[in-house]
Parts: C-alpha cells; structure tokens; sequence
C-alpha cells in the first residue's frame, strides 16, 4: 500500500509542476508573440486522468511479478 501511495504522491506533484510549467510558458508565449494558451478544465482532467492511469500500470505490472516470487527466492538471486 505505501509504494501506491508513493507512486500517486508522485504522479500527482508531476502533474502540478507539469501545471505550473504550462502557466509559466503561456504567459512568455502570450507577452512574445501575442498568442493565448488557455487549459480548459476538460483537458486538465483528461491529462489528470491519464497521468494516474499511467501510474497505475506502472504500479501493477511489476508489484504482480513480485508476488509470484517467493521470499527465499527474491533473497537468493
């Protein structure tokens, strides 16, 4: 449970940065060249959504490997 909770706790920050990162260069891009990068609340989610998701896979796909493995097992190689 707690590498889940490590791995959203991640994924989420990433998303705020990545967030934060597109205010910083839509403001520079606006004061440039005139242009408007606006983020509706449609594509935040979506890209929310699809950061979790991607997380998520990252998650169980190596975490089902490792409960195939037994303990003396993982220990010895």
């Amino acid at each position: 449970m707690t590498l889940f909770i490590e791995f959203m706790s991640i994924t989420l920050i990433t998303a705020v940065i990545t967030l934060g990162f597109q205010f910083v260069l839509s403001i520079f891009i606006k004061k440039l060249y005139g242009y408007y990068i606006t983020l509706s609340l449609e594509n935040f989610l979506l890209a929310l959504g699809v950061s979790i998701l991607s997380a998520l896979i990252t998650i169980i796909i190596p975490s089902r490997k490792v409960l195939k493995i037994s303990p003396v097992e993982a220990l010895k190689s």
